[in-house]
């Protein structure tokens, strides 16, 4: 069945779901189109080469409960020039050559929002590794906010207009 890389019991689901981190390469097919369809949920994602995109990752982490995908994130190889983009509209551009992996496609189903999925799952995508990184996040989101400075990330530089919303610039060293 599936290869875990990690595999960790959460307790918020009564030992009934796992935590699972996997490179792009040693995921199976049926965790991707779940991965796919979650992202894709969100609705903040242009959904033209995602799968490409995903395929490229560093890391890919997910929350499952009785072969159910709870929740999603990734650590994002960005392309470079999407990369620098995000940085000059923060007016930080200086700061993006410090940065090679971006924490995205966050995503967890509205029934099991606000336990700890996402949080776990950044958390797990970042054990083991001292990879710095960013992130962009909803300027009016602030449950990802608070993800998001709950495990090492800092706001770097000004609020910014992106495609669909105003964001913010975080970064973990």
């Amino acid at each position: 069945m599936i290869q875990f890389l990690q595999r960790i019991s959460l307790p918020f689901f009564n030992n009934q779901g796992s935590c699972i981190i996997q490179t792009a390469m040693e995921c199976d097919e049926w965790l991707k189109k779940d991965f796919i369809s979650l992202v894709k949920e969100g609705g903040k994602v242009d959904p033209a080469g995602l799968r490409k995109r995903i395929d490229r990752s560093y890391r890919l982490g997910f929350c499952i409960r009785r072969k159910e995908t709870l929740a999603v994130a990734a650590l994002k190889v960005p392309y470079k020039d999407y990369k620098q983009r995000m940085f000059y509209k923060a007016g930080v551009e200086r700061l993006h050559l410090q940065f090679s992996y971006e924490l995205g496609w966050c995503f967890t189903k509205e029934n099991v929002r606000c336990k700890g999925c996402c949080s776990r799952i950044i958390e797990e995508l970042f054990k083991n590794t001292g990879v710095p990184c960013y992130a962009t996040c909803g300027y009016t989101n602030e449950v990802m906010q608070h993800i998001l400075k709950k495990n090492g990330f800092v706001q770097e530089g000004q609020r910014f207009r992106g495609e669909l919303e105003d964001l913010v610039l975080y970064v973990r060293r």
